[in-house]
């Protein structure tokens, strides 16, 4: 680590209280609520303004991890000027690449009809292990069956997974309370939480696919 970052990380708290979350981000969350969440402008003040609606977003993001009574500001440790890049260059970047992540993500929950609504079978293209009888229709009385019948945690496995395709990292934090462990996942190494969403992930697709065929034998005896 250079001496510059040494010195930052020394200088960080007064730096924090003066103007981190002020006059050095503000620009810089303004730009991301205008230009990439599209957001709408509020007045404060008498001035125009985008950055109040996204700064509270934006602090959980940039003091992560918020487990306990105090920030740990760990994105912002990891700052470690090399090759000479700015402070703010590097909060510019890391911030605008989550935020873009955010918006892609919003963006397909409103294009992507949910399957709790109405059993958009689109989705199951990026499925393996289902006949291409079962992709012909956009809704399907088997599909929203096999979905109600679902244990939660197989319906949140590929809700997170397929329909919101967030990371591997995310859905294994998100998963993590809902998993019995033989192992303390804390200390799993990545490529473990790796396997192990994907094993999740596998089982769920199982399940709803032994439930749509379970639907299509009730159908024929009657």
């Amino acid at each position: 680590m250079s001496n510059h970052a040494h010195l930052f990380k020394s200088v960080f708290p007064v730096f924090l209280r003066k103007n981190f979350l002020g006059s050095f981000s503000r620009p810089l969350v303004e730009y991301i609520a205008s230009a990439i969440l599209n957001y709408e402008a509020v007045v404060m003040d008498g001035v125009v303004c985008y950055y109040p609606q996204l700064m509270s977003e934006y602090y959980e993001f940039i003091a992560a991890r918020l487990d306990g009574p105090q920030p740990e500001w760990r994105k912002v440790g990891l700052y470690s000027a090399q090759n000479n890049a700015r402070l703010y260059s590097y909060i510019n970047t890391i911030s605008v690449r989550h935020f873009m992540k955010v918006k892609a993500r919003d963006d397909k929950k409103k294009n992507v009809v949910r399957l709790t609504e109405k059993g958009d079978l689109e989705t199951l293209r990026k499925y393996n292990g289902f006949d291409s009888s079962s992709l012909l229709y956009q809704e399907s009385d088997e599909m929203r069956w096999a979905w109600s019948q679902l244990p939660e945690r197989d319906r949140m496995v590929l809700t997170y997974t397929i329909v919101e395709e967030r990371d591997t990292d995310e859905v294994f934090e998100l998963l993590k309370p809902h998993v019995e462990w033989k192992t303390d996942p804390e200390l799993l190494s990545p490529k473990k939480r790796q396997d192990a969403v994907a094993l999740l992930k596998g089982r769920a697709k199982k399940h709803l696919r032994l439930l749509i065929l379970s639907y299509r034998n009730k159908q024929r005896m009657i």
